[in-house]
Formats: C-alpha cells, sequence, structure tokens
C-alpha cells in the first residue's frame, strides 16, 4: 500500500466513523482537533517559529463548531459560561495570530484540556 492509498483509506474509514457518531462523540472529536492544533501552534510559539496559518484556522473553526453546538437557552448559566471561556480562548488565540509579542496559548491550552477531559469522562448514558 503506498502513502496516497493509506492516506485515503485512513480519511474514508475517519469520515464513516464521524458519519456514524452520537453528538456527543462529535463534540469529543472536536476538542481532539482543537487540542492537537493548539498543541502545534503553541510549540511554533516556543521556538519562535511562523505560526501556521492553518493550525490557527483550524483551533478558531473547532472554537466556533463548540460555541454553535450550544444551546444557551436550555443550557443556562453553564452553556453562558462555556460560551464566554470560548470567546476567551478565541481573542487569544487571534492576539497570537496577529503577532502580538509575549502572549503565549499555555493558559488557553489548559484551560481547553481541562474540558475536553471533562467532556470525555461524562458518562453519556446518564445524560440521556
Amino acid at each position: 500500500m503506498n502513502v496516497q492509498s493509506a492516506l485515503s483509506a485512513y480519511s474514508n474509514s475517519n469520515a464513516a466513523e464521524i458519519e456514524k457518531a452520537s453528538a456527543h462523540k462529535l463534540i469529543e472529536y472536536t476538542f481532539t482537533e482543537l487540542r492537537q492544533h493548539l498543541n502545534i501552534v503553541n510549540i511554533q510559539l516556543k521556538k519562535n517559529a511562523e505560526v501556521s496559518d492553518t493550525s490557527v484556522a483550524k483551533v478558531l473553526l473547532a472554537l466556533s463548531i463548540l460555541t454553535d453546538s450550544l444551546d444557551l437557552e436550555k443550557g443556562g448559566e453553564i452553556a453562558k459560561n462555556l460560551s464566554d471561556i470560548y470567546a476567551y480562548c478565541r481573542n487569544k488565540v487571534a492576539l497570537v495570530f496577529k503577532g502580538n509579542e509575549g502572549h503565549d496559548l499555555e493558559d488557553t491550552l489548559a484551560i481547553i484540556t481541562s474540558l475536553s477531559e471533562a467532556w470525555s469522562s461524562m458518562d453519556t448514558e446518564q445524560i440521556k
């Protein structure tokens, strides 16, 4: 199997997995992607390397997906707080992307990691 066919097989299996996933699992996937790309950007910042536009775009997209998934009416204060947290993270990423010195994503990464771990630990059977 060559690299292209391996990538194609991976892409197809990932798409099929996502297509069958529950809403809870889709949010989990979004958190995973968000953490992965936050890590990439953070490493680039630490190395004083050029920050990847693609990773920043994926971080901002994931934060938008998470924000859009909130039901502010039914979710009450928890949903409002999560919306505020996602907005804070978006602002931090925007500052870094604009090249403002002195900004890093350590706190953003810690926040997202904490939320991601909390989300993954939820018992989806009790939520229903």
